[in-house]
């Protein structure tokens, strides 16, 4: 029976790509133990478990495979069940450093609300710092949930993740997140070292002065000091602020290769 299966899934001669076992009652113990198969499976890429009654003992099973550096699985179903919110958030948080999944299908489960969904919105632009928008998932590019369940916000970020480079994706995602509006938070860059600075910049002025253009306009940051506290005049501080202001008046001098 199910033990079996496991045996075949966790074998090195297994050679299984596609697994469809939906329809089925299966117990958290037979989920576990088909989880526990998975975890060094390398070959398995579609995996169907609609309408399987799973419960968040099953689906921890499951995030466990997903956490998994050799788990190269693409597509997950989970049709039909009730994993709720928890299943939905813990679903969001073992993707977080997959570099395998495309597509989840959480279709047909209405007890997921939009406090499930923004777990996934999170995984896909954690927008705290720059650095964590960089390491935010830019692989999940379908996440199937009933008709208007899924925000506009999601949408947009799993487009994103259909460009197929990831490199570019961080870039446009950090560029919505943190390059757009009216409040820009300049303080990460007055903290930065000027070689790094540059660099930032010269990633910025890539496309045009578009991006930059808000980045300059907050660009007297750099400047102001608090009352009754002396500017250093120095060389060195003088030398930074020259190169500052020819970066405002002419970025692309800058940009080199980035």
């Amino acid at each position: 029976g199910w033990q079996a299966l496991a045996n075949l899934l966790g074998s090195s001669r297994s050679r299984l790509k596609s697994l469809s076992i939906k329809d089925n009652y299966i117990n958290d113990e037979e989920h576990q133990s088909l989880a526990n198969s998975l975890v060094n499976n390398n070959t398995l890429t579609d995996l169907y478990l609609d309408n399987t009654d799973i419960t968040i003992r099953g689906l921890q099973a499951y995030s466990t495979v997903l956490q998994s550096p050799r788990s190269r699985l693409k597509h997950l179903s989970l049709r039909k069940n009730r994993i709720k919110n928890r299943g939905a958030i813990l679903l969001a948080n073992s993707l977080v450093n997959n570099n395998t999944l495309l597509q989840l299908n959480l279709e047909s489960d209405v007890s997921i609300t939009s406090k499930g969904w923004k777990a996934f919105s999170r995984l896909l632009c954690r927008r705290s710092s720059i650095m964590d928008t960089y390491l935010s998932n830019h692989i999940l590019q379908r996440l199937i949930g009933d008709e208007y369940t899924l925000s506009g916000d999601l949408m947009q970020l799993l487009l994103m993740n259909r460009d197929g480079d990831r490199q570019h994706v961080a870039r446009q995602k950090i560029i919505k997140c943190h390059f757009t509006g009216e409040n820009l938070d300049m303080q990460p860059f007055v903290d930065m070292k000027l070689g790094a600075l540059l660099h930032v910049i010269a990633w910025m002025g890539r496309d045009g002065i578009s991006l930059l253009y808000p980045f300059v306009r907050n660009m007297q940051s750099f400047f102001n000091f608090s009352d009754g506290v002396k500017a250093d005049n120095g060389p060195a501080a003088k030398r930074q602020k020259v190169q500052l202001q020819s970066v405002a008046h002419c970025p692309n001098s800058y940009i080199g290769e980035w």
